[in-house]
């Protein structure tokens, strides 16, 4: 008979692969935003949407089984472990909706051509971070298994890329909208659907990587809030005077 402890790790393996749909759609996702040819694109926005479905599929069994488990003879431990899964499970589902999202804003504005290169030069080049940031969440999946002492240092490493990940993400963000309007304002032409639909799609890959970070600060027991307040009373702190 399997122990507890034993099918939380079975647990953890099928949630890395409910990650690895994700990562799939980032993937798929990049192409579609360039490709040319209508039938290549017509497959990509499918293989999103199946994708997208089978993270749904994947997150209800799982949860049905945490929840069975935690029903369970569990060890402190492995309960705590068993609420992070449910979490992390709720993030990975939440980021497969944000994939599903843009490939519908792709497929509704596909024959219109609502962006120009540069937009979707752009567009690329924020899915192409999204992409890394999932897969280096899925990678954390596999390689911080059970919490020791040996890993504490890098998972340290690897919380502190998590958070940098992120905030290059927002900024980017936050960038490629200021540079669009500026184009605009330049003289590109975009209608008012077009400038919502390049937000929307923008947004949602920054909330791929607010989840992601939600399943770092889960897997690795730390949390991005509490390394900002301690950053900031570290550069607040006076210096001593010299002895």
């Amino acid at each position: 008979t399997q122990t507890p402890e034993l099918a939380l790790i079975a647990v953890r393996k099928e949630v890395e692969r409910m990650m690895s749909f994700v990562t799939k759609m980032t993937d798929k996702l990049i192409h579609a935003v360039k490709v040319d040819d209508e039938k290549m694109f017509t497959r990509l926005i499918e293989d999103v949407k199946e994708a997208e479905q089978t993270t749904d599929v994947l997150e209800h069994k799982i949860n049905l089984y945490l929840t069975s488990l935690s029903h369970g003879n569990l060890s402190r431990h492995a309960v705590a472990q068993a609420f992070s899964l449910f979490d992390v499970l709720n993030s990975i589902e939440r980021m497969g909706d944000c994939g599903e999202k843009i490939a519908r804003i792709l497929e509704k504005f596909h024959t219109k051509q609502p962006f120009a290169t540069a937009d979707v030069n752009d567009l690329e080049v924020i899915a192409k971070l999204t992409k890394e940031i999932t897969k280096r969440t899925r990678r954390i999946l596999v390689d911080f298994q059970q919490p020791t002492r040996q890993w504490q240092a890098q998972a340290e490493r690897t919380f502190a890329e998590a958070i940098s990940d992120e905030e290059q993400l927002n900024a980017l963000r936050k960038r490629l909208l200021r540079d669009r309007r500026e184009r605009i304002n330049a003289g590109q032409e975009a209608s008012p659907d077009s400038i919502t639909a390049y937000a929307d799609i923008l947004n949602n890959f920054e909330r791929m990587g607010d989840y992601a970070m939600r399943v770092n600060e889960n897997i690795l027991g730390m949390r991005a809030e509490d390394r900002v307040y301690h950053s900031t009373l570290a550069q607040e702190q006076p210096a001593l005077p010299p002895q």
